[in-house]
């Protein structure tokens, strides 16, 4: 039987022993499934950015330079939520509202709602989740039964101009405020390049970038 000197014996020690210590003090794994949605408001500019991403960080950055790249000067990352959504209240009157107001909730709406009555007055500046909402009100409408009989005037007469319609979106300034939670003054809520109106006609999100 072969013997082991003390040196030798003191080296195997030590070096099982930074195996035990290494084990016990590593990093837990990142769970993969988590994401973070992150929202960033220009409040000079009037613009926002929403971003999705693995990490807060590259959350923060993404939806900063969205904001950027949507010519906002001066954006700021105002709210980021985990496995989430996200609102961000913007006050239309600075004397009579707060600045802004974030609010996180899992179902879109009801973070804009709690945003929305953290800033009486306020509009939503931007939303946005970490996945899909299938609960989202703003989703594909219901579709009605089909008719037997064929509509009597093929080409319906133009719509009546909306009243109080400050960006010529095809929506009301109440309507933006109070039901659809858009921006009154701005056309694109979500900045997708279509208009509120028609993404509210199309069955689409006028506050989520992603659907239009």
């Amino acid at each position: 039987m072969s013997t082991i000197n003390k040196s030798t014996a003191a080296a195997m020690l030590v070096a099982a022993g930074g195996v035990a210590f290494a084990g016990l003090f590593a990093a837990a794994p990142a769970n993969a499934a988590d994401a973070y949605v992150a929202l960033s408001y220009s409040l000079g500019s009037k613009v926002s950015g929403m971003a999705v991403a693995g990490s807060e960080a590259g959350a923060r950055d993404a939806s900063l330079h969205n904001c950027q790249a949507n010519g906002g000067g001066g954006c700021v990352t105002y709210v980021i939520a985990k496995n989430s959504c996200a609102a961000i209240a913007i006050g239309t009157d600075p004397t009579l509202h707060q600045e802004y107001s974030t609010a996180i909730h899992s179902v879109v709406e009801l973070a804009r709602k709690q945003a929305l009555s953290a800033n009486g007055g306020g509009i939503i500046g931007a939303s946005g989740c970490t996945s899909s909402q299938p609960t989202d009100p703003y989703g594909d409408p219901p579709q009605s039964p089909p008719s037997d009989t064929p509509p009597s005037d093929p080409t319906p007469p133009p719509p009546a101009p909306v009243e109080h319609d400050y960006d010529n979106d095809g929506l009301s300034k109440h309507d933006e405020l109070f039901t659809h939670h858009t921006n009154p003054f701005l056309a694109d809520t979500d900045l997708d390049g279509v208009l509120d109106g028609t993404e509210l006609t199309n069955g689409t999100n006028p506050l989520n970038p992603r659907s239009h």
